[in-house]
């Protein structure tokens, strides 16, 4: 699912809702893209081109959108989560023993599986990285990519 990095207190907030615009909407679709409906006028910008000149315009991932003298950031990112393992039996990247139905599992983004548990193979390690993506593989919530990177 689409995500929002808001700027609140001089930190950036990941938020699952789109924020308010004045004089457009978000709208969020089933495939986890959104797109922005702009009105004439509206002095929102997108990656710093006005928006009335698009009128619609399907966000990718790191857009800027500016609207009102606030800057949002829109990302496809996903935080992995624990969830109930669902499907064909399939072996985990870290211990490489089997995953089943309904055993706590996580997906990593690139989309290798890992058990979780007490440990879990996740988050296994001092600095744990998926096996195959070398992307961290922490449950903290935090982002892998944050606007600060946009400077």
């Amino acid at each position: 699912m689409p995500a929002w990095f808001i700027r609140e207190n001089g930190q950036w907030i990941l938020a699952k809702e789109a924020p308010l615009l004045n004089h457009a909407v978000l709208h969020a679709l089933d495939n986890g893209t959104a797109c922005l409906l702009v009105a004439p006028g509206s002095g929102v910008s997108i990656n710093g081109s006005p928006a009335a000149d698009l009128g619609i315009h399907f966000l990718a991932h790191k857009d800027e959108i500016r609207c009102a003298g606030r800057t949002f950031y829109f990302t496809t990112e996903e935080s992995p989560e624990v969830i109930a393992f669902t499907g064909q039996a399939c072996k985990c990247g870290r211990c490489r023993t089997a995953i089943g139905e309904g055993a706590q599992a996580i997906r990593c983004l690139c989309g290798v599986w890992y058990h979780h548990g007490d440990p879990s193979c996740f988050e296994y390690g001092e600095q744990p990285l998926c096996v195959a993506c070398r992307r961290p593989t922490l449950l903290d919530g935090s982002a892998l990519w944050c606007p600060e990177e946009v400077a």
